[in-house]
């Protein structure tokens, strides 16, 4: 009696997993991978970004501002974002992330985006380093384009 429990529990355990939405972020291959939006190649990897499709397909991005600009055309289709937190360079998932937003921030398309892991973290750097602090949601509801300095003012490729 006892081992068909233990195989019951172990089959609801196994089918559970099968069922897992969870998608991790793909490697990004650094000067072979390309900005899904901007197809620039990524040469950083700690600015890169990407976003899985609800059918698994990553999309690498080179700069939060290109990820941002391509999930607000296409957040229908998303399942998850990962950007690279400023501070330790591990992703995390973009709706639990802050950012901070100024065009003292060196980004490889100008867009002056880097994210956080907690806003307490954000408000630090955003204290130190001036720029305007959002939550992912406060984010979305920006014009991200905007951010873009004029590129020959400075373009870091």
């Amino acid at each position: 009696m006892k081992f068909k429990i233990l195989i019951t529990i172990l089959l609801i355990f196994i089918l559970g997993a099968c069922g897992n939405d969870h998608f991790e972020p793909a490697k990004i291959n650094v000067n072979v991978d390309s900005c899904f939006t901007c197809s620039m190649g990524i040469q950083d990897e700690q600015a890169s970004a990407q976003t899985i499709d609800t059918d698994g397909t990553p999309n690498k991005f080179d700069d939060i501002g290109c990820m941002m600009t391509y999930f607000q055309e296409n957040k229908d289709q998303i399942k998850i974002g990962y950007v690279h937190d400023h501070d330790t360079k591990e992703w995390i998932e973009l709706d639990t992330a802050f950012f901070v937003q100024s065009s003292e921030n060196v980004t490889p398309m100008s867009y002056g985006l880097i994210a956080f892991s907690s806003e307490s973290a954000a408000k630090e750097w955003q204290e130190k380093n001036g720029g305007d602090l959002y939550s992912t949601d406060q984010l979305l509801q920006q014009d991200v384009k905007s951010f873009k300095k004029n590129m020959n003012e400075s373009h870091h490729h």
